[in-house]
């Protein structure tokens, strides 16, 4: 890596940890972020790589931008249950949306499973805590442990449908 790679990859680790931790708002909302836009630095043949591409942003909306990322990212998932399992398998195969804070998979998560055909089960985390040694620590009452929602760790109150996308890390 060059130094002037690694002088954007730091860049950019720092610019990624403050939108995960939202203390880089653009707007008076707190939810909107300005990516960066421009060039980057000339390729080895003098031509320039562009940071955003065109096709992959999203339309003009009325406001509610997690629709509109939805309908581009899942369209008809209204109706993918009408299909066989093969289909769903690519269709999912093809398609995700990732997001830099907790807050904004939950609510994504929760638009997307109000549109995936079925009935939600809901599963919910382990309500104990342990000490390193193993043992039920009972200093941590059941209903402390049900709020903590930590990163990489699913929230306590998971609801699923069959056929709807999951990420298992």
């Amino acid at each position: 890596m060059t130094e002037v790679d690694r002088s954007q990859a730091e860049r950019f680790a720092s610019w990624l940890l403050q939108v995960g931790e939202g203390r880089l708002n653009d707007s008076d909302d707190g939810m909107t972020v300005r990516l960066p836009t421009g060039k980057s630095p000339p390729n080895h043949d003098n031509s320039y790589t562009t940071l955003i591409y065109i096709d992959l942003q999203l339309p003009a909306s009325d406001g509610n931008h997690i629709k509109t990322l939805i309908d581009k990212v899942y369209p008809d998932i209204e109706q993918l249950h009408l299909n066989d399992d093969d289909y769903k398998r690519h269709y999912f195969s093809e398609r995700v949306i990732l997001a830099a804070r907790n807050s904004d998979v939950d609510t994504i998560n929760s638009a997307v499973m109000t549109r995936v055909s079925g009935e939600a089960k809901t599963y919910l985390s382990a309500d104990t805590a342990f000490k390193d040694s193993g043992v039920p620590d009972p200093s941590m009452p059941q209903e402390y442990l049900n709020t903590v929602n930590l990163p990489g760790m699913p929230l306590h109150n998971t609801p699923l449908k069959i056929g709807s996308p999951i990420i298992l890390i």
